[in-house]
């Protein structure tokens, strides 16, 4: 997943992890996964991702 966020960085794009099972979002944060990507980048269902994705596309 971290070199998905890079590539897509570097392009000038964004990743938004939506709905991580308890265990997958244990996972990632205790690799430090949820840092480089940004928790305010990980969202609990598809609703609150797009609201997400709206907001960063209007910056």
């Amino acid at each position: 997943m971290e070199d998905t966020h890079e590539k897509l960085r570097k392009r000038g794009n964004q990743l938004i992890l939506c709905g991580p099972h308890t265990q997958q979002f244990f996972a990632l944060d205790n690799a430090g996964s949820l840092d480089a990507v940004g928790r305010d980048k990980v969202c609990a269902d598809m609703e609150g991702a797009l609201a997400r994705a709206r907001e960063l596309l209007k910056k």
